[in-house]
């Protein structure tokens, strides 16, 4: 790769895709800006990337396949990146690895070390603020596995939920009955324990009556309780219905 000002080009000037084209500073301005003027802005890649700075592709294409892959930020500490760049990372297969956006160093992205993508067609578009420091700008990112599903989005809210089907009612109190408390593993941990649980409880049987969800108890980032509540026989079954909302950064 070579450095060449405008002002030294001429119809004879070969210029090639990798070199930096200088544009000099016009009187009073502060300072010139280097750019890469002739480099591709998308890149496709199927194994793990970085990108080197600001002239190296600022949107990846991720093909992940089987395995999870890493594209990393440029570091702010050795590479050319300015406040303002921004870059962005799509995960285009529906393969099964994930594909995270990472930071270098120890610069952080809204605190946090990556930002990871699970399904085909979720992106992330981050802009560094300078001192170290990115911020999403823009996020799709959702999977599910047995537990349940789950959504990120770029203010930090994660949102997950699940189903629990022909769970019986068999304990009896105060004239009610209850089902036994159920422990649900969520499909991927909160941030914190800081999070709401709800949920709806609807029959599965001919009994008829009223039926509450209750007893929620989020007692761990990966794990949560609750059960539900019926005038009804033993015999009746509900299938519950959960969400649970937090937060997947501080």
């Amino acid at each position: 790769m070579t450095m060449k000002k405008i002002s030294q080009l001429t119809e004879a000037t070969a210029v090639a895709l990798t070199d930096i084209v200088e544009i000099e500073a016009a009187a009073g301005s502060r300072k010139a800006k280097k750019v890469n003027m002739l480099a591709p802005t998308v890149e496709s890649v199927s194994a793990n990337h970085t990108i080197d700075g600001r002239e190296d592709s600022r949107v990846i294409l991720m093909t992940t396949g089987g395995t999870n892959r890493t594209c990393e930020l440029p570091d702010s500490s050795t590479d050319d990146v300015v406040a303002g760049d921004e870059f962005e990372l799509h995960k285009v297969d529906a393969g099964a690895g994930t594909a995270s956006l990472t930071r270098q160093g120890t610069d952080t992205i809204d605190g946090e070390t990556s930002v990871a993508l699970y399904s085909h067609g979720d992106h992330a578009r981050v802009m560094y603020l300078g001192g170290g420091s990115y911020t999403v700008l823009d996020l799709k990112s959702h999977g599910s596995n047995a537990n349940g599903n789950w959504r990120l989005e770029a203010d930090g809210t994660l949102e997950q939920r699940g189903d629990v089907d022909n769970v019986a009612s068999s304990n009896s109190s105060s004239g009610h009955y209850t089902s036994s408390s159920l422990t649900q593993t969520l499909p991927t941990a909160f941030y914190d324990e800081d999070y709401q649980v709800a949920g709806a409880a609807g029959h599965t049987s001919t009994s008829t009556g009223w039926i509450s969800f209750y007893g929620i108890y989020p007692y761990s980032r990966t794990m949560t309780s609750f059960k539900y509540r019926t005038a009804n026989p033993p015999t009746l079954t509900a299938d519950l219905t959960w969400i649970a909302v937090g937060r997947w950064r501080a």
